[in-house]
């Protein structure tokens, strides 16, 4: 069924159950009236029938008396002839029909009481008024009438009425269904049929802005036009809707940030193109997904946990920003990641919206600025470190030469002249050691690796490797603390105590004025700080909890007030043109921000300066591992063929005699090539394998593997004058038993061998 007819028979209802109201109204109307005509009507019969038996009393009476009733009959004859009188019968004083005009089939009985009444009743389906009285003068009873009234002229009036009240009704109710069919019809239904089929075109067929033409200068018209103007309006929004939409969605797949919307339980609803593109997909078919449990956090289980705790705070209302990674063929994506709330009227979060940077290249020139930072420290420390190098091999070649002299010439020395000398060979080859090991650390370039670490040791390690580059004038005021414990990257945070230390150093020397003397103390402090209600009021950005604060102060030459704020920017220096890159700080903040710490700087100009940091403080002990001196050990003997692989002769020839020395065998090789042609030859005699990682012909990498080709458990060491960074890493990745850092003494040497031929 159609609109359309529904419509119609709505209305046919709505007419004829208007109808049926009227009707019923109306009939009951015309039977109330009805009965009250008929009972007027019955009223003046009775008033009627008793004026004419009272005039005619006196002769029936009479002629009763004297029973007369000839006189009787003649008397009721002409009573009947009176209209409506259909039948009279009269009775003596016993009750004795005396005169019957009844012409009715059916029977008559007498009334049961002698007191005047009236009852009506149907005779010989009639219906019929009767009277019945008594007749007689004063109280002297002298007999009784019953007079017989037809009704039948008001019965057929109210037939009449009836029927004429139906035609009424039938006229009434035709004209309803001809004010239905055409004036209904053109006023309401045509109008609401052309309504109804516009808004369908709108509705299904997408027909945005169709209007109609109504013409009936009433509310109908002005619905329509309403409606005209309802439909115009949409279709410009619409219209609007469709490019700001188009628009939206040209910014939200183009945009080199990854989106991706997120309902208010963390699972997913929408992701533009590039984050797709990150994970290699082209259509969106992880919908309904919770995010952490989609390609872009599968990868990392414990990246996944961060991510849930991230959504489980941003659902309370909170907005966080984390650093992500994502693993490559060639390295790592970086990502700065961002999920933030979207609440609804109520302050109720309804959705949330995640978003991501890729931040490879920053963290690629952050590190290449850092690696920069570092050789510029470098060059700066170059001189001092070549004055402690000159001091060591003064050392080293003043014992070697008195030692040669003194056997040329043949002269004796006790025993204890003799290891004195050795020992300052042996001391000043271990501070080389560590000089070079330390310049290696600031130098090389890695990731970050955080560990638990005693900040008192990196300031320590700090002052010692400074101290010699940098003027005389300049000291240093630290004293060892309580233990200071982070979570840090200890090179990393070298090299923000390295370039801080440097700065202060700087402001009391180059810096200075040419007329004022160079010098002063750089004050340095470390303690444990709580922040209070006031610190963090002053300072928003800080989270409560247990921090190592780290003061770094000088007397130097203070930095301009205007100049605070700039301070951490790249390439900002206060420094002289070629005596400052402007890169150190700004490296110091990087890092400081990215083991979650904050640094603050007070100033005044001519006084000096104070760096504070503040590190999130850990409870737990960190593993220090502290250089003692060389203490005795006991010479264990030991057994096996060892092949030496290394390109130095020297280191070489040193390694056989520490060998031989405790009873192993070995055989050299001076390259990777030749060490496989050994090792093919006598595998099985050969214990282990002591190959070093740069060599020429073949690499260490490239021997190792060779080695485990030939034989799977051959036993390796390897040795390497590189710090244990991710190149030597990638290698003990590989499975070699065990590394051990060039240079290396005695007792270094011989407890790893035996360590690695007993495990």
């Amino acid at each position: 069924m159609t609109h359309k007819n529904m419509l119609k028979n709505r209305v046919s209802r709505l007419i004829i159950f208007t109808f049926l109201i009227i009707s019923f109204f109306s009939l009951i109307i015309q039977m109330k009236l009805q009965h009250r005509r008929k009972s007027n009507y019955i009223k003046n019969a009775k008033v009627f029938l008793k004026t004419i038996v009272k005039l005619n009393n006196k002769e029936l009476t009479n002629e009763l008396f004297e029973k007369r009733i000839a006189a009787i009959k003649i008397r009721s004859d002409a009573l009947k002839k009176i209209h409506l009188i259909k039948a009279i019968i009269v009775y003596d004083k016993e009750k004795r029909i005396v005169y019957n005009s009844s012409d009715f089939k059916e029977k008559i009985t007498l009334l049961p009481n002698e007191n005047e009444c009236f009852k009506i009743l149907k005779l010989d389906n009639t219906e019929c008024l009767e009277y019945f009285t008594k007749l007689g003068l004063s109280s002297q009873v002298f007999g009784y009438i019953r007079i017989f009234y037809s009704l039948e002229e008001i019965n057929q009036s109210q037939i009449f009425s009836y029927s004429f009240f139906s035609l009424f009704l039938l006229f009434i109710f035709v004209f309803l269904i001809i004010f239905q069919q055409y004036y209904l019809r053109k006023i309401f239904i045509d109008p609401l049929t052309k309504l109804e089929k516009a808004m369908q075109l709108i509705s299904s067929k997408n027909k945005i802005g169709t209007t109609i033409k109504i013409k009936s200068n009433d509310e109908i018209e002005s619905l329509a036009n309403s409606f005209n103007q309802m439909s115009l309006n949409l279709k410009k929004s619409y219209e609007e809707i469709s490019q700001s939409k188009e628009r939206f969605h040209v910014i939200f797949n183009q945009t080199f940030q990854l989106i991706v919307l997120l309902d208010k339980d963390g699972n997913l609803l929408e992701a533009n193109q590039t984050g797709l593109s990150f994970i290699g997909a082209t259509e969106n078919i992880y919908s309904g997904m919770p995010f952490w449990e989609t390609p872009w956090w599968t990868y990392s289980k414990e990246q996944q946990e961060h991510l849930k705790n991230v959504i489980n705070k941003v659902k309370k209302g909170e907005f966080i920003r984390f650093e992500a990674y994502y693993p490559l063929e060639n390295g790592k994506a970086y990502v700065d990641f961002s999920v933030k709330p979207l609440f609804d009227k109520s302050g109720n979060v309804i959705q949330m919206i995640a978003e991501g940077r890729d931040i490879t290249d920053r963290k690629i020139a952050e590190a290449q600025l850092s690696q920069a930072q570092k050789m510029e420290m470098v060059g700066t420390l170059a001189g001092g470190l070549a004055h402690d190098f000159n001091n060591l091999l003064a050392g080293i070649l003043g014992s070697v030469s008195i030692i040669k002299m003194k056997r040329k010439l043949k002269k004796e020395f006790s025993a204890k002249e003799f290891d004195n000398y050795i020992e300052i060979i042996e001391n000043s080859g271990d501070r080389a050691a560590n000089l070079v090991q330390q310049l290696l650390s600031m130098s090389r370039k890695q990731e970050l690796v955080f560990t638990k670490m005693d900040l008192n040791y990196s300031i320590k390690n700090i002052i010692k490797i400074i101290k010699g580059s940098l003027d005389k004038s300049v000291s240093f005021n630290f004293e060892f603390g309580e233990p200071a414990i982070v979570k840090a990257d200890p090179v990393q945070m070298e090299q923000v105590f390295l370039n801080l230390c440097v700065n202060a150093a700087h402001s009391m020397t180059i810096m200075r004025p040419r007329n004022q003397k160079w010098g002063g103390k750089v004050f340095i402090q470390i303690d444990k700080y709580r922040p209070n209600e006031k610190f963090l009021s002053e300072h928003k950005e800080f989270i409560d909890g247990d921090y190592v604060r780290i003061s770094i102060k000088d007397q130097g030459v203070g930095i301009d007030e205007k100049y605070i704020e700039k301070i951490f920017n790249p390439f900002f220096t206060t420094k002289e043109k070629g005596k400052g890159t402007g890169l150190g700080l700004a490296m110091v903040y990087s890092i400081i921000k990215q083991h979650s710490g904050y640094i603050y700087v007070n100033s005044q100009k001519g006084i000096g300066s104070e760096f504070q940091i503040y590190l999130p403080a850990v409870k737990e002990k960190a593993e220090i591992i502290e250089v003692g001196e060389n203490e005795d050990f006991e010479l264990t003997k030991g057994e096996g063929l060892i092949l030496i692989v290394d390109d130095e002769e020297i280191l070489r020839i040193t390694v056989k005699s520490i060998l031989e020395e405790v009873g192993y065998s070995t055989i050299m090789a001076v390259n990777g090539k030749e060490a496989i042609q050994i090792y093919e030859e006598r595998k099985n005699e050969i214990s282990l394998v002591l190959l070093d990682m740069v060599m020429p012909i073949m690499s260490g990498k490239d021997t190792f593997i060779e080695l485990r080709r030939i034989n799977p458990n051959c036993k390796i060491i390897l040795s390497s004058g590189f710090k244990k960074d991710e190149r030597v890493q990638a290698i003990i990745n590989l499975g070699v038993n065990a590394f051990l850092q060039k240079p290396y003494g005695f007792k270094d040497l011989v407890n790893l061998v035996q360590k690695v031929l007993t495990s």
